[in-house]
């Protein structure tokens, strides 16, 4: 089982109506980039899915358009377990 590392910026666009985006870069514990993983934001405390993205060859994902509020990520991939972490966009 392999220790997976869950990166994440938030970084709010301001326009009329406030929405965010989350952008980062799952990694195992060497820092390579794990691809294929999926990732997914779920409102918290209500677990309504609010994103879900793909890594890209070097572990990048990026999720637009949030609405601003507190999130879950999730990642899951086939090489790894599953991890969470929580943030506030």
């Amino acid at each position: 089982m392999k220790n997976i590392i869950v990166s994440f910026a938030a970084i709010l666009l301001f326009s009329a109506s406030a929405f965010s985006q989350i952008e980062g870069r799952v990694t195992d514990t060497k820092g390579n980039g794990i691809p294929n993983a999926y990732v997914q934001a779920s409102a918290s405390p209500t677990g309504i899915i609010a994103s879900v993205a793909k890594t890209d060859a070097d572990g990048h994902y990026r999720m637009n358009n949030l609405a601003l509020g507190r999130l879950t990520l999730y990642q899951e991939s086939p090489a790894a377990s599953q991890l969470s972490s929580r943030a506030d966009r």
